[in-house]
């Protein structure tokens, strides 16, 4: 894993793990303007890694990112959303801002529905619960931090 979405990836957890409040916005568009020379899979594949293992202001650099760059995302909707439950950090909400604006609202609905569904823990149900928060929020006119 040496590729530049990688390297991007390392130096935001580095980042992420000794800033004191926030990653800024400057540093955010510079990142951004090197993951858009790379491959789309390669860009959501690294990004959304962090949603996997890292909590806190990574993740919200790498949501900031997925929604600034737009790369289709490779898997299904349902195994995404799955796959980020346990460990998604509920304040990003621009990783839910990203699905909707790569998927659309009602498809993003319809994969939630599947995911209720399933045998989830409570700290997914939570987190479920608050992607539906999001998504109201969103359609009574909210827009993330990063908008604005």
């Amino acid at each position: 894993m040496t590729d530049a979405s990688d390297l991007v990836v390392q130096e935001l957890l580095e980042t992420a793990r000794t800033a004191d409040e926030f990653i800024g916005r400057q540093q955010i568009e510079t990142w951004a303007e090197i993951l858009r020379g790379r491959p789309p899979k390669e860009v959501f594949e690294a990004l959304f890694g962090v949603f996997a293992v890292q909590d806190g202001m990574a993740q919200q650099a790498a949501g900031e990112l997925l929604l600034e760059i737009r790369p289709a995302c490779p898997l299904k909707l349902f195994d995404a959303i799955k796959r980020i439950l346990p460990t998604w950090n509920v304040s990003v909400e621009e990783l839910i801002e990203y699905f909707q604006a790569i998927a659309g609202r009602d498809a993003l609905l319809q994969a939630l529905a599947e995911v209720r569904a399933q045998q989830l823990s409570e700290r997914e149900l939570v987190a479920l619960d608050t992607v539906h928060y999001w998504l109201s929020a969103f359609n009574q006119g909210y827009t993330s931090r990063r908008s604005l």
